[in-house]
């Protein structure tokens, strides 16, 4: 089994959660979700296997931040252009846990490292996670979730990415445009 291949799903993430204006949980879901399925399945059997719990566990970081868990810091879900705010260095922190895991033949380990690297990856390109909070940042985030089921999401490229925070960190440079 190819593990840097097997190591793609949350790098899909990057790239399947282009941009967006906002979501919340379940929009996690759906994105993580959307993301396993673009995997062609060539050595991503593990992806598969562990599905629902990558689906789930996409949104943990939020629980954490929910219970005051330090996993969950606001700090992690936030990528500011200014440099405030640590979601790439947070999804470069699972990305190399993920990796460790694959290695060692964890897989239950590896799907929530995926799951949660998901998470993170995902607020790092929420535009609302990359400015000043605005008043109508959970109303904005209510929507998004209501509607993500009728969004078509695509995979645009499928390239291997070597800098996982840094991929993060630009991605969410654009997304602070929006």
């Amino acid at each position: 089994m190819n593990r840097k291949y097997l190591a793609i799903i949350p790098l899909l993430m990057v790239v399947l959660a282009a941009p967006a204006s906002a979501w919340g949980g379940h929009t996690h879901e759906v994105v993580t979700h959307e993301a396993i399925l673009a995997l062609d399945g060539n050595g991503c059997d593990v992806y598969f296997q562990h599905h629902d719990e990558i689906v789930r566990t996409s949104t943990l970081p939020d629980l954490w931040r929910a219970c005051d868990d330090p996993r969950g810091d606001l700090i992690y879900h936030l990528s500011y252009p200014s440099g405030y705010g640590k979601a790439p260095q947070a999804a470069a922190y699972w990305y190399d846990l993920l990796v460790e895991d694959l290695a060692e033949g964890r897989y239950d380990e590896a799907a929530l490292d995926a799951g949660v690297m998901s998470h993170y990856v995902g607020d790092a390109l929420c535009a609302l996670h990359t400015g000043p909070y605005v008043p109508v940042h959970g109303k904005i985030e209510t929507w998004v979730n209501e509607i993500v089921v009728s969004l078509e999401l695509s995979c645009q490229d499928t390239s291997y990415i070597e800098d996982v925070q840094q991929a993060v960190a630009e991605r969410s440079l654009e997304a602070s445009a929006l």
